[in-house]
C-alpha cells in the first residue's frame, strides 16, 4: 500500500494509529498521507499539457500514475501530482 501512494509503511502507521501494521482486516478504511496533490484531468487535456501546468515531465506523470504514455486520458481520471 506504501509503494503504491509512494509514503512510508511508518507514515501510513502514524495517520491511523495503527498497533499493529501488519494486522490489516478487509476491508478497513485506511487514511493515506500524501506530500503532493490530485489533479482532475479536464476537456482538451493531456499528459504533456498537464505537465506544463504543473511544472512536471509528463514520463513523469505517466510513471507516478501508472498509465502508458501515449493513452489518452479520460476527462475526470484523478491523476497524483508530486510537490
Amino acid at each position: 500500500i506504501a509503494r503504491t501512494y509512494q509514503t512510508t509503511v511508518a507514515d501510513i502507521t502514524e495517520a491511523n494509529e495503527l498497533p499493529n501494521p501488519n494486522n490489516l482486516v478487509v476491508g478497513q478504511s485506511l487514511v493515506i498521507p500524501i506530500v503532493g496533490h490530485f489533479y482532475f484531468v479536464q476537456q482538451g487535456d493531456s499528459l504533456y499539457s498537464i505537465g506544463q501546468k504543473v511544472g512536471v515531465p509528463y514520463q513523469q506523470l505517466a510513471a507516478i500514475n501508472q498509465i502508458p504514455v501515449n493513452q489518452p486520458l479520460q476527462i475526470g481520471l484523478r491523476l497524483y501530482i508530486p510537490e
